[in-house]
């Protein structure tokens, strides 16, 4: 069910409220004021699909490829370590 958000123009306090399409709230929630609320217009929640967009399975192979490379460094300096004590 879709959720509204009312006004009171008596007390001016707002809060939501969820119903039908068809039905309309006339009793403020708070101070109990009959027929002076009015509905407050809301956005719509859209969200608009960008290429730039990193996807998770991208982002996991970075870390995969980066993490390679780091342990072939510590690999590396391991190895020069290990002559230099021979």
């Amino acid at each position: 069910m879709p959720r509204y958000i009312y006004k009171c123009n008596d007390c001016g306090r707002q809060f939501l409220v969820t119903h039908s399409v068809d039905e309309e709230e006339t009793i403020c929630a708070y101070c109990g004021t009959e027929g002076k609320l009015f509905r407050v217009p809301s956005m719509l929640n859209t969200q608009k699909k960008t290429s730039k967009k990193k996807k998770v399975g991208n982002v996991v192979d970075k870390f995969i490829k980066e993490t390679k490379n780091e342990i072939e460094l510590d690999k590396d300096s391991l190895r020069k370590r290990e002559y230099k004590d021979v």
